[in-house]
Order: C-alpha cells, then sequence, then structure tokens
C-alpha cells in the first residue's frame, strides 16, 4: 500500500495560500485601496471633501491594529474560520451601504468600521491561519500569500474606475459586496482552522503528529509571561511597532496617492496607471524574494533590506517631476 505522501506545500496548502492572499487582497482594496480612484469619484460625484475622505481613510488603516486587539478574544473562541466568516459577511454588508448612501457622515463612519473589521478577517484570521497551518515555515509561506497584498495595485486600482463608470457607484460596491460575500461562504464551506482538520499536518510534517497530543496538552495549559503590561514596558516592544509602522504607512501613503501625484506632475492618467500597475507586477516578485529571505536570513534581516530598498525608492520620488524615468524606478 502506496504511503501518502505530504509536503508544506501539498495541494490542501496551497488551496489555503491561495484563500488568504485573497484575504489580503479583500481587505487592503476596500480600506486602502480607495484613494487612488474609488474615493476621487464619490467625491466628485457627490461633491464631497475629498481631503476629509483620505484622512478618514489613514485613520482608518491606522484602526487595523485596534481591530486586532478588539477581535482577539473572539478569535480565540470562535477560531479563525468563523471570525472570518462573520467579519467578512459584515464587510460585504457595510461596502453597500458605503455605495449608496447620500450621507458623508455615514460614509466617514463606514469607512472606520471597514478598517476595524479588517483587522479580524485579514490580520487576525488570515495570520493566524498561517501560524497554525505553518507554524516553521510563516516566512516563505508569507512571501506567496502578501502578494494578494500587491494584487490591490493590478487588479483593483485599474478596474474600480471602469466598474463604477459602467455601473454606477452604488452598483459597483454592489458587486464588490457580493464578491466579499461570496469569499465569506468559501471560507464557511472549504476552510479548516488547522491543517488536522483537513487530514494533514503543520509544515505537512507528519513528524508533528508524533507528540501531537501531548503539545496540544501543554498549550492549552500554557500561561504566556508576556502580559499586556510588560510589553507596555519592554522598549523593544514599541522599537518593532514604530520601526515597522513608520516604513510601513510611508509605503502606503505613497500607493495612497502616486497615481493623483502623478497626474499632479503632468503625467497621463493612462501612463500613471500603468506604472501602478506594473509596479504591482513586480512587487508579487519581491514579496516572493522577501519571503525567501525571511526564511533563510530571519525577519530582522529581511526588514533591514526592506528599509534601505524603499529608502531608496523615496529619494528616486524627489526626481519624479523631471523625469519619467524615476516614476519607473
Amino acid at each position: 500500500m502506496e504511503t501518502k505522501k505530504h509536503s508544506w506545500h501539498g495541494p490542501k496548502q496551497v488551496g489555503i495560500m491561495i484563500y488568504t492572499a485573497i484575504i489580503f487582497l479583500v481587505g487592503t482594496s476596500i480600506i486602502g485601496g480607495n484613494n487612488n480612484t474609488v474615493f476621487p469619484m464619490f467625491a466628485e460625484m457627490r461633491n464631497w471633501d475629498i481631503n476629509l475622505i483620505n484622512i478618514v481613510s489613514g485613520i482608518s488603516c491606522a484602526l487595523k491594529g485596534v481591530g486586532i486587539l478588539i477581535f482577539a478574544g473572539a478569535m480565540r473562541r470562535l477560531g479563525a474560520k468563523m471570525l472570518m466568516a462573520i467579519t467578512l459577511f459584515a464587510s460585504a454588508a457595510l461596502v453597500l451601504v458605503f455605495g449608496f448612501t447620500q450621507s458623508l457622515p455615514i460614509y466617514l463612519v463606514v469607512i472606520i468600521a471597514l478598517g476595524i473589521l479588517g483587522g479580524a478577517y485579514e490580520k487576525n484570521g488570515g495570520m493566524g491561519l498561517t501560524a497554525n497551518w505553518w507554524p516553521t515555515k510563516k516566512g516563505v509561506v508569507l512571501g506567496f500569500t502578501t502578494m494578494g497584498i500587491i494584487l490591490m495595485n493590478v487588479v483593483y486600482v485599474p478596474m474600480m474606475p471602469k466598474l463604477l463608470g459602467a455601473l454606477g457607484l452604488g452598483g459597483g460596491m454592489a458587486v464588490i459586496a457580493v464578491i466579499i460575500a461570496i469569499v465569506a461562504v468559501i471560507t464557511l464551506l472549504c476552510v479548516k482552522n488547522t491543517p488536522e482538520e483537513a487530514g494533514e499536518y503543520p509544515d505537512g510534517d507528519p513528524e508533528f503528529a508524533v507528540d501531537g497530543a501531548k503539545i496540544a496538552e501543554e498549550m492549552k495549559n500554557y500561561k504566556s509571561p508576556f502580559t499586556l503590561g510588560k510589553l507596555a514596558k519592554d522598549p523593544t516592544t514599541w522599537f518593532m511597532a514604530f520601526g515597522a509602522g513608520f516604513a510601513f504607512m510611508a509605503v502606503m501613503s505613497y500607493i495612497a496617492s502616486a497615481i493623483p501625484t502623478m497626474i499632479g506632475y503632468g503625467y497621463e492618467p493612462g501612463f500613471a496607471t500603468m506604472i501602478f500597475a506594473v509596479g504591482g507586477v513586480c512587487g508579487i516578485i519581491g514579496s516572493f524574494l522577501f519571503g525567501v529571505i525571511d526564511q533563510k536570513m530571519g525577519t530582522k534581516k529581511a526588514f533591514i533590506i526592506y528599509f534601505i530598498c524603499i529608502t531608496i525608492g523615496f529619494i528616486c520620488t524627489l526626481f519624479m517631476p523631471n523625469s519619467p524615468v524615476f516614476c519607473w524606478i
């Protein structure tokens, strides 16, 4: 009788990777991906203040972190699968309101709520699934799954003006709401919280099952020494938070304003959108490469290399008005 082969990238594992990438794509698109195209169209059509909307959008992105804390207890009680399904359905309903409301205050509240919910399905759920399925190979797996974040540049941003132009603001966002609801249904029907529930092993390694019951019992009774108070007093916590936070804030700020900025410099909208899309494809490659670097060299060194790269990138942005070459770089 042939022994069943297991691998960290077997069919079921690849399925979870693709699903998680979609989750990252959804969260990035509806929370941080609207500044370049969707918000300007809403502001113009409904005579709203685009600057106010962009400020609230930035706050919403930051509130993903608050969502992580708010839904941490629910994550432990419900598991990643159920938490993701519930918050995805809620997000789909809010996106409908987002598309049809004529009230700016309600519109802004919805933007805030979407950010908080994103902390649940994208961060708690997506990252939780990754940790459950690949406890020692998270780096390389995230190199693949975070490609979903970059796909926002390739799929969502170029598509939305066409979708909203064809179906109207409400109709276009209704399509997005239906897509999110479909992802929620897929979550309920297909996603497993752990590889064991799917008949697999963590990291695809049968050796994990040798002492599985003992390890599970130890984890159940484990009391972490890292209380919230201790973490708050530890300088390393703040170094990591601000170090990563400022870097991501800088990059997301650029991504959120790249197309309007290039148009403001005098470049054609089609040219700016094309650069944005090509940059997204390059980002997919970079996501994979940094996943490999993380796995081989560790997260700290991967971050250092990442910081060097984005510093070079931001230096080039200073010269974007002078030549399209720097836009491409």
